[in-house]
């Protein structure tokens, strides 16, 4: 079924005669920005999610975090753990990846049409009851580290963190994405759960959609990820997904004590304060983003 996924997608992509994309923006409320292109090509729908949960938030110490995070997603979720998830995902061929950048964790979904709501669901399950268990979390650890010692032997690799490390000096930037060794080595799950809950939010939520979709098909599709939980109406903060740890977490302090949303706080510098670096700040309408 994969192969057949693969082969439709690249005939969507290259046999298709090059012609320019109708791009419209889709409103689905003032929380997300969502732009859609219609092709009807082949049945295959493609989704591109962007949350403000890049590396520009990992706290003081953490650096790595928003990526180990981000590669937990689909490491369990709900009534679901590592291996149903992904047997679920594997069961309907769809493509599910998710990386971190300085200011997004960009999430990337292609499944054939028929399927796409089930793609919804899994994702939204995926952000509203991540189980972050232990397993999965020293499997995926292990990877990220084993992958970290690799690129110590990477000229390149070595190059590009020194240059990061003084060019950007004390500024959220400066640390690698992917964070150090002995910082992964450090992070428990009562982080990611922590990370989770303070920046897997819907405010300043991005997506991108293309494929064999029409714009009322993509507008009910929302309200598998986008619409309110009104059990969460109580929260202090409304732009936050309903989420569900099996442990509940206390209020305030570390990455959900910001006491702003995550798109409108400077990145805090590496001492765990708000810091000014003289650069446009995220909230001024002429900030563009570098995710």
């Amino acid at each position: 079924m994969k192969r057949i996924l693969a082969a439709l997608a690249l005939m969507l992509f290259a046999a298709v005669p090059a012609r320019a994309a109708n791009i419209r923006n889709i409103d689905l409320g003032r929380r997300a920005e969502v732009w859609f292109a219609e092709d009807h090509t082949v049945p295959v729908v493609s989704f591109n999610i962007s949350l403000p949960a890049g590396s520009a938030y990992d706290p003081a110490g953490k650096a790595g975090l928003a990526a180990f995070t981000g590669a937990m997603i689909d490491e369990g979720a709900g009534g679901l753990d590592s291996k149903s998830f992904h047997e679920a995902l594997a069961n309907r061929a769809i493509a599910f990846s998710a990386r971190a950048e300085r200011d997004y964790l960009v999430i990337s979904i292609s499944t054939l049409k028929e399927n796409a709501g089930e793609a919804m669901h899994l994702l939204q399950l995926a952000l509203t009851h991540p189980r972050f268990e232990n397993e999965a979390l020293s499997r995926v650890r292990a990877q990220i580290i084993q992958s970290l010692q690799q690129e110590q032997a990477e000229p390149q690799r070595l190059a590009s963190r020194g240059f990061a490390r003084e060019f950007f000096g004390g500024h959220a930037y400066a640390h690698p994405i992917t964070g150090e060794i002995d910082s992964i080595s450090s992070i428990t799950t009562g982080d990611l759960r922590n990370f989770a809950r303070g920046h897997w939010v819907k405010n300043g939520l991005k997506v991108a959609v293309a494929g064999d979709i029409t714009a009322p098909a993509l507008t009910k599709l929302r309200r598998l990820f986008l619409a309110p939980d009104r059990r969460s109406a109580g929260q202090t903060r409304s732009d936050l997904w309903h989420f569900h740890f099996a442990d509940r977490l206390q209020q305030g302090g570390g990455v959900a004590g910001l006491g702003c949303h995550p798109r409108q706080c400077h990145p805090p510098d590496r001492a765990g304060g708000e810091a000014d670096h003289g650069g446009v700040r995220r909230q001024r309408p002429d900030a563009a983003g570098t995710g």
